[in-house]
């Protein structure tokens, strides 16, 4: 009788982790799935932030650098943004989120001077 019992045991934990395996398997129905829809500038649309800071510096010919809430901080600027017009120390507006690649972009800039 205990060695039905064994065998009764060992093909419910069998038939169990089965059953988690096949609900663990990806496919490709859910919603939670999906990508966010990119725009044409590759920030990923619906995910833009905006935040106010002081404008630092450029590092490069596509990174700036932000003092915000006291900390720096280097964002990637998206294709046709420019800080030309803007200098050092002035207070502005970004707009910014993910590119397709994860990287933080500007992909857009206003001074609030």
């Amino acid at each position: 009788m205990s060695r039905k019992i064994k065998m009764v045991g060992f093909i419910v934990i069998i038939l169990a982790i089965a059953a988690g395996s096949m609900l663990a398997q990806d496919t490709g129905d859910s919603d939670n799935d999906m990508e966010a829809p990119v725009e044409e500038n590759g920030v990923s649309a619906g995910q833009d932030a905006v935040l106010e800071g002081v404008f630092t510096g450029q590092a490069d010919s596509h990174t700036v650098e932000l003092k915000i809430d006291g900390e720096y901080r280097a964002f990637g600027m998206d294709k046709g943004i420019t800080f030309e017009d803007i200098e050092v120390g002035d207070k502005i507006q970004i707009k910014y989120g993910e590119n397709e690649n994860g990287r933080t972009v500007i992909s857009g800039v206003e001074s609030l001077e």
